[in-house]
């Protein structure tokens, strides 16, 4: 699942949501802001790479909707997070970790992974097993 976070500047709020989801229970993210100072600027392409986009605040969905009229269908959702937290502040993990939204993106994220864990074809080998190991003899 690729995670889209925006913020203004993408310094604060969105790259630190990027960087606590990304990875977790298969989620890919990245993050990048509205404004022409942003460190990533929201493009076109972000915008198709994501399955879900987050914005921090509802301005940001504003922006995007009508800079990209063209992806009327992406999904959108704002978190409502305000602009007063540095870069991996303490209380913005706290805050992104426990944001119902966030919560559910992982339990939705954490169920698809079972479901392609369950749904194999390939077979299963024992944790350990190397099929290429070779004794090794002392002379």
């Amino acid at each position: 699942m690729n995670i889209l976070f925006v913020c203004t500047e993408g310094r604060c709020r969105s790259k630190t949501a990027a960087a606590i989801f990304n990875g977790l229970q298969g989620i890919r993210a990245r993050h990048a802001g509205i404004h022409p100072r942003a460190e990533v600027e929201i493009s076109p392409y972000l915008i198709e790479w994501a399955d879900e986009i987050f914005c921090m605040e509802r301005r940001h969905e504003t922006h995007i909707r009508g800079v990209f009229p063209g992806y009327s269908d992406i999904h959108l959702q704002t978190l409502e997070i305000p602009d007063d937290y540095a870069y991996m502040s303490p209380d913005l993990v706290v805050l992104l970790l426990n944001h119902p939204t966030m919560r559910l993106l992982l339990e939705d994220a954490q169920a698809s992974m079972a479901k392609l864990e369950g749904h194999t074809d390939e077979p299963r080998v024992k944790r350990g097993w190397w099929p290429f190991r070779r004794s090794v003899t002392n002379g």
